[in-house]
């Protein structure tokens, strides 16, 4: 009997130490779908983690606060293009071709400004780029303008230095405005 127990032991011993060494089939490739399946998730979770970052809940009101955005500047800089025009007819003789020129840009920045329409903002920072070149466009005119008014030295009146005083400011207080905004709700994230 005692022979019998070995036996059976030896048995059961055998059978659990080849049971670990039973080797397994890797598990089958992902299946296309399952990969495209898997890409969509990502794409749909990084584009709602682009919009909480905005600050917005959709497309619409990204492509909305964007063209608001947008027009608030295009206005304001309109009404300092107005601005430096009138002053351009009060100081008529003295700096016309330069206030012309500068007013010509700043009117082609409004009407590039307003030209775009909101399927050319899906692209956020395509959006932001453009938005920027406007801004760095505005102050390097006024600074330009600025530079060549002193180098030929015409005289300017108080209200076109305050005019283009205002449109810098103006320019760099919509830019400080962007990044404070872009700051404050990645904070929150």
């Amino acid at each position: 009997m005692a022979k019998l127990v070995v036996l059976i032991a030896f048995v059961c011993a055998l059978q659990i130490a080849t049971a670990r060494h039973v080797r397994r089939d890797a598990p089958a490739p992902p299946t296309f779908t399952e990969l495209t399946k898997q890409a969509e998730e990502v794409l749909g979770t990084l584009h709602t983690k682009f919009l909480e970052l905005v600050g917005v809940r959709n497309d619409e009101e990204l492509t909305a606060t964007v063209q608001n955005q947008g027009r608030i500047y295009a206005q304001k800089i309109q009404e300092y293009a107005k601005q430096l025009g009138d002053e351009a007819k009060v100081n008529a003789g003295k700096a016309d071709e330069v206030f012309k020129s500068f007013q010509e840009k700043l009117t082609s920045t409004v009407a590039d400004l307003k030209s775009k329409n909101p399927e050319l903002f899906a692209d956020a920072e395509k959006l932001q780029q453009k938005f920027q070149e406007n801004l760095k466009t505005v102050l390097k005119d006024t600074e330009e303008l600025n530079a060549k008014l002193k180098e030929e030295g015409k005289a300017l009146s108080t209200n076109a230095e305050q005019v283009l005083k205002q449109i810098y400011d103006s320019t760099v207080e919509a830019a400080k405005k962007v990044v404070h905004e872009i700051d404050t709700v990645a904070k929150k994230n």
